[in-house]
């Protein structure tokens, strides 16, 4: 009698979400060493890279979502402007010039998770960048000066906020992704995955990560936060964070 073969179906566990940060708009932030892998230009020529999240946000006043970004040693940042628009910008400090694009219009729905997204093909050219606030796109795109590349600097990258200024997010952030690649719109709804988070090591382009700082799980307090990279080595320090601090709010 010949036996029929079982076929397994491999499992995956389930993915877990239970945890963002809470930021107060005001002092708290999170600090990631400045390391080679988070810069994107070496003064001549830029290279490819994005940034995934998500955010629920008391309010769109300016504020810093991530960003490498310091006086005299800006690189690039991710953040809400002026206009309360999400906007993605480089730096070419040397020259006191940059590219950006940013959303047509200010979002108003506070309180709410939304998916954000930012990437940037590394041509040089402000057209080369888009940001998308949910399946929103950034068609408002912008130049100062000559840009050439941004210069790889000293300066750490900063989450919720833009250093030095007072420009602090007030709200929730979870599962930020930095990536070594300017993801296609298909890619970029592959992380939305129809607005509920998924785990990224499955992501088409899972390979492609730099970093992804989970926001929450993983994470423990001593004097200070420690939030630890989970694709990375560049793990993450908050500075004036509580206990409560670490939120039960996720995107569902």
């Amino acid at each position: 009698m010949n036996k029929i073969p079982l076929l397994f179906t491999k499992k995956t566990a389930p993915y877990e979400n239970k945890y963002s940060f809470l930021f107060d708009g005001v002092t708290k932030y999170f600090t990631v060493p400045d390391a080679n892998d988070l810069s994107f230009g070496n003064g001549t020529t830029d290279t490819p890279f994005s940034i995934t999240g998500w955010v629920n946000l008391t309010t769109f006043l300016r504020g810093g979502i991530i960003g490498k970004y310091a006086t005299g040693a800006r690189e690039w940042a991710f953040d809400f402007n002026g206009n309360s628009k999400l906007e993605l910008a480089m730096y070419d400090e040397s020259a006191g010039s940059f590219i950006v694009s940013e959303l047509t219009s200010a979002p108003t729905n506070t309180n709410t998770w939304n998916f954000i997204a930012g990437t940037y093909a590394g041509d040089g050219l402000e057209t080369g960048i888009i940001v998308y606030y949910n399946q929103t796109t950034g068609t408002v795109r912008a130049t100062s000066g000559t840009y050439t590349a941004m210069e790889n600097s000293t300066a750490a990258v900063e989450i919720a906020r833009l250093d030095p200024s007072t420009f602090y997010t007030s709200g929730n952030i979870d599962v930020l992704t930095i990536w070594n690649i300017a993801l296609t719109a298909s890619e970029v709804e592959e992380a939305r995955n129809g607005g509920i988070p998924n785990d990224l090591t499955y992501h088409s382009r899972a390979a492609n990560r730099v970093s992804s700082w989970a926001m929450g799980e993983g994470a423990t307090l001593t004097s200070d936060w420690a939030m630890p990279d989970t694709v990375g080595l560049n793990n993450a320090t908050s500075v004036n964070m509580v206990l409560g601090d670490r939120s039960t709010s996720v995107p569902t």
